[in-house]
This record gives structure tokens, C-alpha cells and sequence, in this order.
């Protein structure tokens, strides 16, 4: 994987993830005001978990890449 292509993907990671922020923000604020019912609720939880499943999945594959970079540099 080139650099380039790694930093798109940490950007998909951080937009996920600021995604993931902004939906459990304005769940809390629909629960403090009861704006939203419960299917509402659930069905919003429901895409913040899939979006963190995601995200975990690819932290972990970045991981590896950068794990495999480093042993490309060090033997360098």
C-alpha cells in the first residue's frame, strides 16, 4: 500500500469516526428533549454501530499496513 493510499484511508477513518461523534451528539440531545421515539432512537444506534464495526475493522487492516511499512523501512 503507498502512503498516499494510506492517508486516504485515515481520512475515511476520521470521517467515520466524526460521523459516529456527531450521531451519538444529537441522540443525546433527541433524549434529553424526547424529540425522537424509540424505533428512531434504535434505528439511529443501529448505523452508529455498524459505522464503529467499520471503523474498528479498518483501524486493525491499517494497522497491519503500517506494521508491514515499518519492516520495509527498517530493512531498508
Amino acid at each position: 500500500m503507498k502512503v498516499t493510499e494510506m492517508q486516504g484511508r485515515l481520512e475515511q477513518v476520521q470521517n467515520r469516526l466524526s460521523t459516529i461523534y456527531e450521531t451519538t451528539n444529537a441522540i443525546s440531545a433527541s433524549l434529553d428533549y424526547q424529540i425522537l421515539r424509540a424505533d428512531q432512537i434504535g434505528f439511529a444506534m443501529a448505523g452508529v454501530l455498524e459505522n464503529i464495526n467499520t471503523t474498528v475493522r479498518e483501524v486493525g487492516d491499517l494497522i497491519e499496513e503500517a506494521i508491514k511499512m515499518r519492516g520495509v523501512v527498517e530493512s531498508l
